[in-house]
Parts: structure tokens; C-alpha cells; sequence
């Protein structure tokens, strides 16, 4: 069941619309074509995952705040554990070198796993903040079939183009919620979450 739907960010739709009207600087083409290349891989994600959702809680789209730092999130699937998604949309060859991610040109870019993890811990503080101790796994997704990465330790918690609703299938999805609404501030962001929360109930 989709409790937060994915909406385009306000970004760009006004970087589209810019674009139709004018020309952007090409610092600001280059961000409009990221930011559309980014949202087009999350609403494929959200196709394959259709067929699974309605066994989970999904929250898509997410900015939260906690402890004045803010993160984000793509998509959240509450269940007895909550599984997180970072998904990408990065297209051509890619390979690692320890720690480090680079373009197949020797170009480096920023970790994915690095930021994920970062956004994994700030959400793992805030639900045991709010009182719960729930396993929190998180992915990070990879949806373009147009895209290698080499290198990679077999150990990461990465997936590619069609494995994720074999790996959900095979997931308990026994989630319990109470429609109690909570008071939360208006905000632009969310002290998890702005919207009605929902009680989880770890089955036994």
C-alpha cells in the first residue's frame, strides 16, 4: 500500500519548464538533465515494484530531518523490517577501486554506497528516537540495463536491472497498522513523518 507517493521536485519542474522557454546556462542543463535522468530510473523503480507493494507500507520521496541534519530518501518498504531503496539511474561503464567510484574514462564521482549508508544511520537514529527498534536493510538499485560496473566486491548490497521483485518475493510482509493520527509540524521537511504515522507491529 503507497502511503507517500513520488512527485516530480519542485526543482525540476521549473528547470523543465525553463528549458522549454529559454536557454539554460550549460551549468544548469547539465543539473536539469541529472535531476530528469534521476526521476525517470525512480518512477521505473516504482513499475517494478508494483507487483510486490500492496504486501508493504511504501513511502517514496522522503526528506527528513533529525537533529537539525537533513537526508533523503527514495523509497522506504515497511514490513517487519524496514527496507530501504537508493535508486540510480547511471548509464555506460563504472568501476571501483577500494572505496572510490569512477566513470570508465577515470573520472571519479561520488560513492552511492557512502551516501545510502549516511542516510541509513540518520533514519536508524530517529526510529529508535521514536521509541521503535526495527531492523532497518537498505539497497542501493541500479534500474538503466545500459549500465556495468566493474570491480565490485560480491558483498555489497547493490542491485541490478530485474532482481529486486525476486528479492521481495521472497520477503515476509507481515505489517500491522493502527490508524491513529499523531500531531506533526508543518514543515518543508519531516520529522518522520509528515504525514499520518503509522504504528508497526512486528509479527512473531
Amino acid at each position: 500500500m503507497i502511503v507517500k507517493t513520488r512527485v516530480e521536485s519542485l526543482e525540476l519542474q521549473i528547470l523543465r519548464m525553463l528549458n522549454s522557454r529559454m536557454s539554460l546556462t550549460p551549468k544548469e542543463h547539465s543539473n536539469y538533465l541529472y535531476l530528469e535522468k534521476g526521476y525517470e530510473g525512480e518512477v521505473i523503480f516504482d513499475h517494478w515494484m508494483e507487483e510486490v507493494e500492496n504486501g508493504f507500507l511504501v513511502l517514496n520521496d522522503l526528506l527528513l530531518e533529525h537533529r537539525n541534519t537533513k537526508f533523503q530518501i527514495d523509497s522506504l518498504f515497511l514490513s517487519k523490517i524496514i527496507h530501504m531503496f537508493e535508486v540510480k539511474n547511471f548509464e555506460g561503464d563504472y568501476f571501483i577501486e577500494g572505496d572510490r567510484w569512477y566513470t570508465h574514462n577515470g573520472v571519479e564521482i561520488s560513492n552511492p554506497l557512502i551516501l545510502m549508508e549516511r542516510a541509513e544511520s540518520l533514519l536508524r537514529r530517529m526510529v529508535r528516537d521514536l521509541g521503535y527498534n526495527i531492523k532497518i536493510e537498505s539497497t542501493l538499485v541500479f534500474v538503466n540495463p545500459h549500465f556495468a560496473l566493474y570491480q565490485a566486491p560480491r558483498n555489497l548490497p547493490i542491485i541490478f536491472p530485474n532482481q529486486i521483485p525476486r528479492l521481495l518475493k521472497n520477503k515476509s510482509a507481515k505489517t500491522i497498522c493502527s490508524n491513529k493520527r499523531y500531531p506533526h509540524k508543518p514543515s518543508g521537511t519531516a520529522a518522520f513523518p509528515a504525514y499520518p504515522r503509522f504504528t508497526i507491529l512486528t509479527a512473531a
